[in-house]
């Protein structure tokens, strides 16, 4: 596994953010960010460049988890960053539908994560 990746961690809950980020470090990954809602990530995302994986929370106000998701897909220079929806709610089908490389379901065991990662960037 790739420990080299940059991942941007987002989240509206502060709590669950940084304990997401500091087990990725735990795990070894060096480029870890985050940010509290959609739209400061896509604005991260955009200007920060080489993001290779966002692992997001699909319920946030104003820019949720499918929009953002919705967001990376339609635009030319973020559509191949591989995207994890992590939620709590409703239909996982439609987040794969609409292009979530991996869907986990609130609560989950963090090894899910890391072995979520390591399928994709071997």
């Amino acid at each position: 596994m790739r420990t080299s990746l940059k991942i941007l961690v987002v989240d509206d809950d502060e709590v669950i953010r940084t304990v997401t980020v500091s087990l990725l470090e735990v795990y070894g990954f060096t480029n870890v960010f985050s940010a509290n809602d959609g739209d400061v990530a896509l604005e991260l995302l955009v200007v920060g460049g080489d993001y290779e994986l966002v692992i997001s929370d699909y319920n946030m106000p104003k820019m949720d988890g499918l929009q953002l998701l919705e967001a990376i897909r339609k635009s030319e220079q973020l559509r191949d960053i591989k995207v994890v929806i992590v939620t709590g709610l409703g239909d996982l089908s439609a987040l794969r539908a609409a292009g979530a490389d991996a869907v986990l379901r609130k609560p989950f065991p963090y090894e899910d994560l890391k072995a979520i990662i390591a399928e994709m960037f071997p």
